[in-house]
């Protein structure tokens, strides 16, 4: 096995932690379980925008079209952590906290939200053009 093998897992998971840091969320977590989160966000990011852009867009789904939807999150997470920094050093930040908090009992509303639309989307797009088999018929109706 080569090392290129691991590749995707990484970049999956470093678009997750992008998003994870852009939204300021799980911030007291362990390394690992951040690390759990991030990976399920870059795959739930990676998959809700490349079946929107070939769905949508008619974008061919190859590397040169998935590599900027995976790096995009990470690089603006540095972008804003600079920011951040930056902006802290320059003035003393008041000791309440700038992120909003979020009851994340709720979390799980987005992920079924999520997959209530992917799942409804490939339905209506199957009801409107079933597939056909040599003999005209839709082969799973």
């Amino acid at each position: 096995m080569s090392a290129w093998g691991l590749l995707g897992p990484i970049l999956l998971t470093a678009c997750g932690l992008g998003l994870l840091t852009l939204l300021r969320v799980h911030e007291t977590e362990s390394f690992s379980v951040r690390l759990a989160y991030a990976y399920l966000a870059g795959v739930a990011w990676l998959g809700l925008v490349a079946f929107g852009l070939s769905h949508c867009a008619h974008v061919a789904l190859r590397r040169t079209s998935l590599l900027p939807i995976l790096l995009a999150p990470f690089i603006l997470a540095l972008g804003a952590m600079v920011l951040r920094g930056s902006r802290g050093s320059r003035s003393p930040t008041p000791t309440t906290p700038e992120a909003i908090t979020v009851p994340w009992q709720r979390f799980w509303l987005f992920p079924v939200l999520l997959g209530t639309v992917v799942s409804g989307s490939l339905l209506f797009d199957a009801m409107g053009r079933p597939v056909s088999d040599w003999d005209g018929r839709a082969t799973w109706l």
